[in-house]
């Protein structure tokens, strides 16, 4: 075994512990395998002359893949994906450059599908409830395909304001998930 095997080995935690951070289940093996790639790359492009630890370095990497992973398998647009994806189990939020995203994890279970529909139909309800505006622009964005500029011109205000309350919304749901 290579010292590059070896530092991969001894840095296995550093993918799950960047899929805790980016809210990713453990068990959703696709991801922890988009997460070793990364891992891998960062071991190959190391340079430990540069003075930096290997986790400084392999975090960023790592969390870049996952974001990779996430948006091209797990990217829910309408209210109807949800309830047809074959592998959704739960609806979570992430940020990537700015702009905030829903995504759903994998699971094989329809059970768990369910459930994941239902969840997000009563956070949405429970938000337009008591933050109208931040569930109005959530449901633009993400369920209708709007535009920032689209959503800012239907409420008044600066496209910078609606993507604030975008964001909001959507850390709103993420915080209040059960």
């Amino acid at each position: 075994m290579d010292a590059k095997e070896q530092l991969v080995i001894d840095n296995t935690g550093l993918v799950y512990f960047v899929m805790t951070q980016c809210r990713i289940p453990h068990r959703c093996e696709e991801a922890v395998s988009w997460g070793n790639q990364g891992l891998w790359k960062a071991a190959n492009k190391f340079e430990p002359e540069r003075g930096w630890k290997f986790s400084t370095y392999a975090c960023p990497v790592i969390r870049s893949y996952l974001i990779r992973y996430l948006d091209r398998h797990h990217r829910i647009g309408k209210p109807q994906d949800i309830l047809n994806k074959e592998r959704v189990a739960r609806v979570g939020a992430s940020s990537k450059d700015g702009e905030t995203w829903v995504f759903a994890t994998c699971v094989d279970r329809t059970v768990e599908q369910n459930e994941a529909a239902r969840e997000v139909k009563r956070m949405l309800s429970e938000l337009e409830r008591t933050h109208p505006r931040m569930a109005r622009a959530v449901v633009l964005r993400f369920f209708q395909q709007a535009t920032l500029t689209s959503i800012a011109a239907e409420f008044g205000v600066c496209k910078e304001r609606a993507r604030q309350l975008t964001q909001q919304g959507v850390e709103w749901m993420r915080d209040h998930a059960a």
